[in-house]
């Protein structure tokens, strides 16, 4: 699809952030043609996006998100879109992380950069830009530079930790697909999308009103008290013990003097490391029924944060 005017005023900050990317992608093209790129190179390479209409789609952009903003945009960060910007708050990302993000879901809004990244990328298959190709289109007018933010990518930063990119393939690391997983990107420009793991409310639950042994209720007291003085975002409360031993309700009442809901999964669920991914993005997400907490409850062993 593309982005037209009507979800462009939806969604409010959109064509300044892609109005932004326009220029981005549009130097990155300069480039391209400066260092000798040849007709015959762009019409192989791109199968059949010749240059002249990958130009004609990023005027095309263009004039649409001048047109919605009213000013003709600069490249530097801004925070205009919300959803995103609170995200790289929650996620501690840096603005050129912000920036991949951002660069993935524009090939999701708007067919047009598809079409765009495709010529970029030099193959008119690969409509979804590859690393190295937005490495490229950003880290001129970013710090950390091409080094440091592979060393984050590798080194478990918080794109992947979090489930926030996808790189599938085996291919060399520049050369794979940038992409946010399809259940998710939405909600980082504000639209609504379905969550991947329930949530509880835990507005009836009360610890009080658990039968306890005095050695567990004074333990539940003191984890309250703990957790009244931490992040609610930074919170795994885990649960051990024989199965129908009453794990779920003992977490429920735990987390009940934090937080009105909670996510509450079984242990045996998160045993792979993208599903424990999935877990701590959606525990530091914005909950639909507000406060973002979390509880695991599982059988035996311990969970590492």
């Amino acid at each position: 699809m593309e982005a037209g005017n009507d979800i462009l005023r939806l969604i409010p900050g959109l064509a300044v952030e892609l109005a932004r990317m326009d220029v981005l992608l549009m130097r990155q093209f300069v480039r391209m043609r400066t260092r000798g790129r040849t007709a015959l190179g762009e019409a192989i390479g791109g199968a059949v996006i010749e240059e002249g209409e990958a130009e004609g789609l990023l005027k095309s952009l263009q004039d649409s998100h001048v047109v919605s903003t009213g000013r003709v945009p600069m490249p530097e960060h801004n925070s205009s879109l919300e959803p995103l910007e609170r995200a790289r708050k929650l996620y501690g990302l840096h603005p050129i992380e912000r920036d991949l993000l951002l660069l993935a879901l524009s090939v999701e809004i708007d067919v047009r950069y598809a079409r765009v990244v495709g010529f970029l990328n030099d193959h008119v298959s690969m409509t979804r830009p590859t690393l190295g190709l937005a490495l490229s289109v950003l880290e001129a007018d970013h710090e950390p530079k091409r080094s440091a933010l592979l060393a984050r990518l590798v080194n478990d930063g918080p794109l992947q930790r979090f489930g926030l990119i996808e790189l599938p393939g085996e291919s060399p690391l520049a050369t794979r697909p940038l992409q946010v997983p399809s259940g998710f990107w939405p909600r980082l420009i504000g639209l609504s999308a379905a969550l991947p793991l329930p949530i509880h409310s835990l507005e009836q639950e009360n610890s009080n009103r658990l039968e306890l042994p005095d050695g567990l209720r004074q333990r539940v007291c003191e984890a309250q008290q703990w957790g009244k003085r931490q992040r609610p975002e930074d919170i795994l409360v885990l649960i051990t013990g024989k199965e129908e031993s009453g794990r779920e309700a003992l977490a429920k009442s735990v987390l009940s003097d934090w937080c009105r809901n909670a996510i509450i999964v079984a242990g045996s669920s998160i045993d792979q490391k993208e599903k424990l991914s999935l877990l701590e993005r959606e525990a530091r997400a914005p909950m639909r029924r507000e406060d973002p907490k979390v509880s695991a409850e599982r059988a035996t062993g311990s969970c590492r944060r």
